[in-house]
């Protein structure tokens, strides 16, 4: 793969990163088809964010803690009960503006519940919101790391290590944009329609190892080459009568760039069979195009690249039932000599960048002819107009 180019960075420095306790209390009525409580078992609630925004110069945040309360009434087994507590929060600070980001994150610290009569209980929780706002671009530097060309390191210095209250900052870089879609796109180099897909690995990141929103100090962003294509070639039956021909099938198989056409393997459905391609007739009998991997509309739908970036070589292997036809990978042209189909670039050659010995694939845009072969009988008469001289020709054969 081709080695990294090094540029500046852009990036988002989160620089507000606060928590805050916050009570909820709720009266509940228990509905009627539950008997009354005469005390309480357990509670266990769960805090749910339901929506974060910026008003007026404010955060404003939305949320309900979920309750599943279980009590013992006066007769009779466990009882339980589901019961919710909305809440709202705001946090405002004059450096907020409508043009940042602005996250928050809900856990749940307490709650107790007590009943108030038989029919009535009284539910107090309290959930810790922390506030976390992206703040101005800055720019960061990527360099090289040695000995591996696949890789570079982003190096961000001058940050704000507390926070006013004394707290670490946390830190982390992820995708900008308003519609974030872990795709990397218009990357100068590429051909059209590829990309970089993102995925953020932080299992070295102290503290986030199973964190995948983002990467943190320690962690690793993955940009995998991406992209579709589709295949496309040509198959050409050298006769002139089509109901002697045998009946074949065409496999779709691939392998990877930099790696022997012996490890080409079989691409399969999603059902689990192998994919073959069906011959389309050109309108001749004899000239048929051999195409997969687009969709209604034209658009390509292999996929083009393997997980570690690697493009794929899609080729195709016809198998026969029955003989009587040779192949030739080329064109056979009206004298009876053969133009080979050009390979793809990445495509396993020999040291002239010619087909190896024994590759019997169909490449991609490339043509396959299949003429008839084997041998046959005929009879001659000879005559011979030296009839003085006939009992010396001897082991005289006719070819």
């Amino acid at each position: 793969m081709a080695a990294i180019n090094t540029q500046t960075v852009l990036y988002n420095e989160s620089f507000y990163d606060s928590t805050f306790e916050h009570p909820c209390e709720s009266e509940t009525t228990l509905p009627e088809y539950l008997p009354d409580v005469a005390s309480i078992v357990r509670v266990d609630a769960r805090p749910v964010l339901l929506d974060t925004a910026y008003r007026n110069g404010r955060v404003e945040i939305d949320g309900r803690v979920e309750c599943i309360i279980l009590y013992l009434p006066n007769e009779g087994t466990l009882q339980s009960f589901f019961t919710r507590i909305p809440f709202e929060a705001t946090v405002s600070e004059e450096e907020f503006g409508p043009d940042m980001r602005f996250y928050a994150h809900v856990r749940m610290d307490s709650v107790r519940c007590r009943p108030l009569s038989g029919r009535k209980l009284s539910v107090r929780c309290t959930v810790s919101i922390t506030y976390i706002k992206d703040g101005q671009e800055m720019e960061g530097d990527v360099d090289p790391v040695e000995d591996d060309p696949d890789s570079a390191r982003i190096t961000i210095g001058g940050l704000w290590k507390y926070n006013p209250d004394g707290s670490l900052r946390t830190y982390r870089v992820v995708e900008n944009g308003e519609n974030p879609d872990g795709r990397l796109d218009n990357v100068t180099g590429l051909d059209g329609g590829d990309y970089f897909s993102i995925a953020y690995d932080n299992t070295q990141s102290p503290g986030h190892g199973t964190a995948t929103d983002a990467v943190y100090d320690g962690g690793t962003v993955y940009l995998t080459l991406s992209g579709t294509t589709s295949y496309t070639a040509t198959k050409v039956w050298l006769d002139n009568d089509s109901t002697g021909r045998p009946d074949a099938t065409y496999y779709l198989y691939r392998y990877r760039e930099e790696q022997p056409y012996t490890t080409a393997a079989q691409v399969w459905d999603t059902n689990g069979n192998p994919v073959t391609v069906t011959p389309q007739d050109n309108g001749d009998g004899t000239t048929y195009t051999l195409s997969y991997g687009t969709d209604g509309e034209g658009n390509a739908t292999l996929p083009k690249y393997d997980s570690e970036g690697y493009a794929y070589i899609y080729v195709v292997r016809e198998v026969m039932e029955g003989g009587g036809y040779e192949q030739v990978f080329g064109t056979v042209n009206d004298d009876g000599t053969i133009t080979p189909s050009q390979l793809p670039d990445i495509a396993d050659t020999d040291d002239n960048g010619d087909r190896q010995a024994g590759d019997t694939f169909l490449y991609n845009e490339g043509t396959l002819s299949n003429r008839k072969s084997g041998s046959t009988t005929a009879q001659v008469v000879k005559v011979w107009n030296a009839a003085a001289f006939q009992s010396e020709f001897d082991g005289v054969t006719a070819e």
